[in-house]
């Protein structure tokens, strides 16, 4: 009743100002709806306090060792910065946390171009802000160390890397070439990453995972009406990877998450994908919740 009172209301203003068919009507509130869908389930920036002179160490909610080297900041200007400072951290480890805050590990060339999938061990966001003030602050050098626990067992790991900006819609993963990440140690623990951070970014420890990059167009059948808007992702349990779905899926085991408003109602449905891909995906769009949405969502990462 809401969005057919607004649309009345511009409509009456754009006949009175005498626009006429010329004065377009976009109604954004299902779309703002979907982007908001999972707003309290996204991944917070968690913020720690520390002493720029001394250093110091602190360990992330998923377990992220963090050392801070005394001396390791600088102000805009390029000057030493020795007083207090706010140490802000963004984590997406998670297929659930991919799907509820838009970071999705997937890989680009140096151009930007040609995104693929990659599996991850670890998205996070840093950055350094002066505690008093806000001013921004800059790493001196290899200023801090990081650990990150590792979970795959992909011999080919790297650090890749992305823009200064924490929006999701910014990230263009790429491999690092101005850093790596460290051999194990003489006792064979090779049960973390280990690298520096040498700028404030997005870091990522991720490598290729699919063999086979042969992707399949397909086309998704519906029962009932299309939905009004929607996201979809392709899940690759296997690798710890989410891939946006546009209108292809790749020669090798998946899931196709789909999700999205008709009118006021939520619908979704999971569809599991293996070779040999058919190229008609049929969907039985389920009436749904945000919260059993959600619950469906975080099962994925059994």
């Amino acid at each position: 009743m809401k969005t057919l009172t607004n649309y009345i209301t511009l409509l009456l203003i754009c006949l009175a100002m005498g626009l006429g068919s010329a004065c377009e009507i976009v109604d954004d509130e299902p779309k703002q709806k979907l982007e908001n869908l999972f707003t309290s389930k996204a991944p917070q920036v968690q913020s720690y306090q520390l002493d720029a002179e001394n250093g110091g160490q602190i360990t992330t909610d998923h377990g992220v060792n963090i050392v801070v080297y005394p001396g390791a900041f600088t102000d805009v200007n390029g000057d030493r910065y020795e007083g207090p400072v706010k140490l802000e951290i963004k984590e997406v480890f998670t297929i659930p946390e991919m799907i509820f805050s838009g970071v999705l590990p997937v890989g680009y060339n140096r151009l930007g171009r040609s995104p693929y999938p990659i599996e991850s061990d670890g998205q996070f966001f840093i950055r350094a802000t002066q505690a008093e003030g806000n001013g921004i602050l800059n790493l001196y050098k290899n200023g801090i160390y990081a650990e990150v626990p590792r979970n795959s067992s992909n011999p080919n790991m790297r650090l890749y890397t992305s823009g200064q900006a924490i929006d999701a819609d910014t990230i263009r993963w790429e491999i690092d070439t101005t850093n790596f990440i460290l051999p194990g140690d003489t006792f064979g623990n090779d049960t973390i990453h280990r690298f520096n951070i040498n700028k404030f970014n997005w870091i990522n420890c991720d490598a290729p995972f699919l063999r086979d990059y042969t992707r399949v167009k397909v086309e998704l059948s519906y029962t009932g009406s299309k939905l009004d808007v929607m996201k979809a992702f392709l899940v690759f349990r296997q690798a710890n990877s989410v891939y946006h779905f546009s209108d292809h899926v790749f020669n090798t085991d998946q899931t196709l998450v789909i999700f999205g408003y008709r009118g006021e109602d939520l619908f979704y449905d999971i569809v599991d994908i293996a070779p040999p891909i058919d190229q008609v995906i049929s969907l039985d769009m389920k009436q749904t919740t945000r919260k059993e949405l959600q619950e469906l969502i975080e099962k994925l990462q059994e």
